[in-house]
């Protein structure tokens, strides 16, 4: 029997929101004592960028490797 390749598994994909960034982001405006409008850019700007990522999670399709590996080869084989 052929051994089985590894093959990435889903939970192992780089798929989660980028929470460190947004609490250093705030830790920074927070140390420097920024003014309302460093504040309202800031709150923004998360604001576009869960927007533009939950845009961009609703647009994916579920793949599956092993689906296209049966697919390519019953291409092949036709």
């Amino acid at each position: 029997m052929k051994q089985q390749k590894k093959v990435i598994s889903t939970e192992e994909l780089p798929t989660k929101f980028g929470w460190p960034f947004w609490i250093i982001y705030y830790l920074i405006l927070d140390k420097l004592n920024a003014n309302a409008t460093a504040w309202i850019v800031g709150g923004s700007v998360l604001f576009v960028w869960v927007l533009l990522f939950g845009f961009i999670k609703s647009q994916e399709e579920s793949f599956s490797i092993l689906k296209l590996k049966t697919a390519i080869q019953k291409w092949i084989l036709e």
